[in-house]
């Protein structure tokens, strides 16, 4: 008893102590109740470093380039931001278990924002420490702990939102310190805290908005005082504030300058970007402001049990939500809010005051759908695109420093009423004080049920994945990994295992892999989507490998765990597995329980993603988008013509693809093709430059069934022909299929395609559409009706859906289909479009029609009618049928109109238009020395993401003319490329004379053509040799593939899968020509300088990758410095140049390394990384400076 009064005795007389421990017993309780045990959290977005380290410190340190996101990239989030929450994490796993780490994490920071909040109340009320200003504070830290605003953002939780939650008070707290007393120990801690907090920046925006409340604090500080003291001050915290984040804050400041147009126009944002924005407009009335619902609480998950099950995510939140223990409370809580904004101004506080002004700015981003207080967000989101895109969630953003500023009024509110009933009767406010608190407790009480956390992430990952990582960490990390399924182009995936989110395997994995979740970052990422998906879908095995080798692929992974959740037969697993079986370039090499890896067995094309290639042909034009590389697959590795990026701009086109992209699955700004509708025929647009004087162009020959019309009645057929114009003149057929053009005026190509119509085309007039309206959308089912108006259907909706679904199903699948569809908007988002295979069950084709808003000059208040046009590419040989659907999407109150006019649907000649090509008088294809010469790469390091250190090796060759016949045609032999170590070559002698003496069959002991001729010179031989090789000898595939037939109009041949015996095998002959001399010694010379070569470097094209020449040769430590600072004393080699349309080259034809030396070295760097080094090295000065002032002071 004498212990207790003791404690009573204490408390009594330090009652901040005792609300404090109130505080941390209701955290304790929270922790105890929802602690995931046995568990982890996974899912929604996440940041897992404890899968893998290593890795995830190297990306933080050299975070410039993202080698690990699909292709390279430079992201748009601050992922250097990550390093103190990874080290915190490897440290933490010293004492925890791995897969308690971030609940662990999680938990932690909502007691840190808690604390945090306390002390800034307690700070910002007037007067000494007393019960009822002890209690306040526990209000406030009580309010932001369980209101639900902070459960939102924990429920489904993201790191940095949870790191912007903990240190927000107490940088603000910090900061008010430092105004008030301006000692070195707040100075230090706000350093400390600013460092610690900086993961925020993994979320630009948060910093942004912590940065602007830090300025409306510090004006007010400066008007109040207007000192030179008060200046010094506030640019001392604001230059602690940058120092301590310049390491990601450099970074982040380069990629909006320069990268953030790919972002805001990656598909996944073009699509999405509208729907959050009405979705926090929904939201942004006067009531969920009060009770701080958010979009969250209208979001789904889906998850199959027999059949897909969708629900809401806060299901276990709804009826307390709608309940009176949540809504007067909120209600009641909101009037003590601005009641304690009014007694702020009463007594004048001068810090409530001012934090009245950071309040109103973020109550006013968030009344989005308050008349009158959205004027400034509307400005901004309509004017600023940027702006448009970081903000299009302002509650993800916001939210949290709202509810910090509704708990800091909240205490000032009931401060002042329990002043106000203390002076009557004490009891009074004892009593007020419980019905306080538990009120705030009633706030949150879904919480103390166990539903602080979402409970589809309360997962352990499946030992397989684990097993999977263990096993490629032990492989080389410089592979590309290619993950499959893929059949959406969002990186929102369901797993069977229970897993739902943005991914997690890039975490635990060394090397890079093509997840979805890293195309709004990059473009070449998101075409590769468009590639891969095409050839999976069409079941296309030739373009699928060929996409693989693009793209520089060496490992498959198959993970049969992930789900279609809008349709299961979407994913078309049993179809992929077939087109694997059916590829000779794949070989399972491990299986994980369901997970199967295979490895690309031509994968030695790169040497830690470095190549170097020869007379690589040029090839226009260069495309934004494309799902069907055509150039590629004619003629291999290339160089794009794309005036903007290379550097060298002499060099002529070699070929030109009129008509290279027909890719229309994004919006029709994005279509790289000129099309009109002229009744009876299409006119399919493009312009050659003039540059192709004198060049052929190669007419391909046609598909009968593209261009033949079919009756629907009697089947007959009636042969449509396309006609090509160049410059208005009609070109002749040509029996050759090859037209000189000897003269160009404009360049304008037009190729007229008749509308073929019949059995697989379609004509829907609006006046057969159905009338009946119904909802896609099972949780978004307001008003909905359509009507016809002036010939067209008109679909009205708000909150809800209101779609329309045409059946297509006699279309086959066989053909190229052109789309047109007439639209009108009206008045909100325009129709949603998506051509759904009914093969697949997916859609081939998603997004939204042409939305207008400029008037018709003749029909003044009526928007234009727009036709819309798409491709729809041949998919499956025996798939068929299409079904062609609409959606007008209304959310929330915000209205949707749309009318929809005529569809037409014709086949068209879709392969004729990709393999129409002009090729250069000049080009000869030399298809042996574009074969790779990674022979002359002696060493390649790359001891991180942004260096590649290269040293390339002397090469020679026989000064022997050997030619090589074929079928009768003569050869060079100097073109023919390495041979294959692995097979056995057979060659014999005919017409032998007496000088020369029978070669027996012998497997293939030289690597090379060269050593062939070198080896017959040395032994005297004048004789004719059989041989096989793998690279293309006169019409014959690199990979040993056979020509489908003689074609003398083009020099590119046709390609067909490999066979392991080619038939032409017999008919290629070593000759050695008459002009040779006989010579038994060993003539060798270097191989050629560099001219026509090119240093490929596999990463995503990017102007900051650097190529340097390192002239000092040797071990030496000028050499050393050389090769660590190549920008400083190297030279640059200036010619960088768009490989594959996708990444990087150098071509050597200007660079004085060349390979006639015996070592040659070059170090390609990526310069931007310099920004994060320079903020890495920044980090120290503020504790050295304040040590130094510690010490000056100490001395004065």
């Amino acid at each position: 008893m004498h212990t207790l009064n003791r404690f009573l005795t204490y408390f009594r007389h330090n009652p901040q102590e005792f609300y404090l421990y109130v505080l941390l017993a209701v955290f304790l309780a929270v922790l105890f109740i929802n602690f995931p045990y046995n568990k982890s959290l996974i899912g929604w977005d996440n940041l897992l470093p404890e899968l893998n380290f290593n890795s995830n410190i190297q990306r933080g340190l050299f975070s410039l380039w993202q080698e690990n996101e699909g292709l390279g990239l430079i992201g748009g989030h601050g992922f250097a931001s990550t390093l103190p929450h990874t080290v915190f994490q490897l440290i933490l796993s010293v004492l925890l278990p791995i897969n308690y780490l971030r609940p662990f994490f999680f938990l932690i920071m909502l007691l840190l924002g808690s604390v945090g909040a306390f002390f800034l109340s307690d700070i910002l009320l007037p007067g000494i420490h007393t019960s009822k200003k002890g209690f306040a504070s526990l209000s406030t830290g009580l309010f932001y702990m369980l209101n639900f605003a902070t459960i939102q953002m924990f429920y489904i939780p993201l790191e940095a939102f949870a790191v912007h939650f903990a240190f927000l008070p107490w940088l603000l707290f910090l900061t008010i310190s430092i105004f008030k007393k301006p000692k070195k120990k707040y100075f230090f801690w706000f350093t400390v805290i600013s460092f610690t907090s900086s993961h925020q920046g993994f979320i630009p925006p948060l910093f942004l908005i912590y940065l602007i409340f830090l300025g409306i604090l510090s004006l007010f500080y400066f008007f109040k005082y207007k000192s030179k003291n008060v200046f010094y001050i506030i640019s001392g915290i604001f230059l602690i504030t940058t120092i301590t984040n310049a390491y990601w804050l450099f970074p982040i400041a380069f990629y909006t300058t320069n990268k953030s147009n790919i972002y805001l126009s990656s598909y996944n944002n073009i699509t999405t970007t509208d729907d959050f924005l009405l979705k926090s407009i929904k939201f942004g009335d006067i009531n969920s402001l009060i009770t701080l619902k958010s979009f969250l609480v209208d979001a789904v998950d889906a998850f199959p049990q027999g059949e897909n099950k969708i629900f809401y995510i806060f299901e276990p939140w709804k009826n307390h939500l709608n309940s009176y223990l949540y809504i007067i409370p909120s209600y009641l809580f909101f009037a003590l809010i601005l009641l304690g904004i009014f007694y702020s101004y009463k007594k004048r506080s001068f810090w409530l005051i001012a934090f009245t002004g950071i309040f109103a700015l973020t109550f006013l981003f968030m009344a989005s759908d308050v008349p009158g207080l959205s004027i400034l967000s509307d400005i901004l989101r309509n004017h600023v695109p940027i702006f448009k895109q970081a903000f299009r969630i302002a509650f993800t953003k916001f939210s949290t420093s709202l509810s910090l500023f509704y708990a800091i009024y909240l205490g000032v509110g009931i401060y002042f009423v329990l002043e106000a009933v203390s002076t009557r009767k004490k009891y009074l406010n004892t009593i007020s004080a419980l019905v306080t608190f538990a009120l705030l407790i009633t706030l949150g009480l879904p919480i103390f049920s166990g539903y602080f956390f979402y409970n589809r992430t309360k997962l352990t990952l499946p030992d397989n994945y684990r097993q999977l990582f263990e096993f490629l960490k032990k492989v080389d990390p410089n592979s590309r990994i290619a993950d499959f399924p893929q059949f959406i182009p969002t990186g929102w995936l369901i797993y069977n295992w229970g897993y739902s989110g943005s991914g997690f395997l890039w975490y635990g994995l060394p090397q890079p892999i093509l997840d979805r979740n890293f195309d709004v970052w990059n473009n070449y990422n998101e075409n590769y989507y468009w590639e891969i998906s095409q050839s999976i879908y069409s079941q296309n095995t030739a373009q699928f490998e060929n996409t693989l080798r693009k793209y520089n692929v060496r490992y498959l992974l198959v993970d049969p765990s992930v789900i279609g959740y809008v349709s299961p037969k979407a994913v078309s697993l049993d179809k992929f597995m077939t087109l694997i079986s059916n590829s000779n370039i794949l070989k399972l090499i491990n299986n994980y329980g369901s997970i199967q890896v295979y490895e690309v067995e031509d994968h030695d094309r790169f040497n830690n993603f470095v190549s170097i290639r020869n007379n690589l042909p040029i090839i226009s034009p260069y495309t934004n988008w494309n799902n069907y590389d055509k150039a590629y697959e004619e003629y291999g590795d290339y160089i794009s013509d794309n005036r903007q990026q290379i550097t060298n701009n002499n060099k002529p086109i070699d070929i030109f693809y009129p008509f290279r992209s027909l890719f229309t699955g994004r919006t029709q700004e994005d279509i790289e093709f000129k099309i009109e509708d002229n009744n009876s025929y299409f006119s399919f647009k493009s312009t050659i430059p003039k540059e192709m004087i004198g060049s052929k162009l190669i007419i391909p020959s046609l598909d009968n069934d593209e261009i033949n019309e079919i009756n629907p009645i009697d089947f007959t057929q009636t042969e449509k022909s396309p006609q090509i114009y160049l410059d208005g003149e009609l070109i002749p057929a040509s029996p050759s299929g090859e037209i000189s053009l000897n003269y160009i005026t404009e360049g304008n190509l037009e190729i007229r395609v008749p509308k073929v119509n019949g059995y697989y085309s379609a004509s829907l007039l609006p006046n057969t559409y159905p009338l009946i309206p119904i909802s896609c959308d099972t949780f978004n089912t307001g008003i909905m009706n359509r009507q016809f108006i002036n010939n067209m259907i008109q679909l009205n909706s708000i909150g809800s859906s209101n779609c329309l679904d045409l059946d297509l199903p006699n279309l086959s699948q066989r053909l190229g289909y052109l789309i047109s569809v007439e639209n009108q908007n009206i008045e909100g988002k325009s129709l949603l479009f998506s051509i759904v295979n009914k093969n697949s069950q997916r859609a081939d084709l998603e997004t939204y029609l042409t939305k207008k808003t400029n008037n018709l000059p003749a029909q003044a208040g009526k928007k234009q009618i727009t036709a819309n046009h798409f491709i729809q590419p041949p998919m499956e040989e025996f798939g068929r049928g299409y079904v062609l659907h609409f959606d007008n999407i209304s959310i929330g109150r915000v209205k949707t109109v749309n009318n929809l006019g005529k569809i037409t649907v014709n086949p068209i000649p879709y392969r004729f238009l990709t393999s129409l090509k002009v090729v250069n008088s000049n080009f000869v294809r030399d298809s042996s020395s574009q074969a790779p010469r990674n022979d002359s790469i002696q060493q390649v390091e790359h001891p991180n993401p942004s260096y590649y250190k290269i040293v390339l090796s002397q090469q020679k060759t026989t000064l022997s003319d050997g030619l090589l016949n074929f079928d009768g045609d003569l050869t060079r032999s100097s073109q023919m490329p390495a041979l294959r170590t692995d097979i056995s070559i057979p060659y014999k002698t005919e017409n032998i004379n007496s000088n020369e003496v029978y070669a027996t069959k012998k497997s293939a002991e030289a690597d090379s053509w060269t050593n062939l001729r070198t080896d017959a010179s040395r032994s005297g031989l004048s004789s004719k040799m059989i041989a096989f090789n793998n690279s293309f000898v006169k019409g014959v595939d690199p990979r040993g593939v056979e020509p489908l037939r003689s074609d003398l109009r083009d020099p590119t041949p046709h390609r067909r899968g490999p066979t392991p015996h080619p038939e032409y095998q017999k008919y290629l002959s070593f000759v050695k020509p008459a002009y040779a001399q006989e010579s038994n010694s060993d003539n060798t010379q270097q191989i050629p300088d560099n001219k026509n070569t090119t240093l490929i470097l596999s990463q995503s094209f990017d102007e900051g990758w650097k190529a340097y020449e390192i002239r000092c040769q040797g071990s030496g430590i000028r050499y050393q410095i050389e090769e660590f600072l190549p920008f400083l004393f190297g030279k640059e080699i200036k010619d960088h140049v768009l490989v594959n349309n996708w990444e990087n080259g150098w071509e050597l034809e200007n660079a004085q390394c060349t390979m006639k030396n015996a070592q040659c070295t070059i170090v390609i760097y990526y310069l931007p990384q310099l920004l994060e080094f320079a903020g890495l090295g920044l980090l120290p000065i503020p504790f050295i400076f304040l040590l130094f002032l510690k010490m000056k002071n100490h001395a004065a």
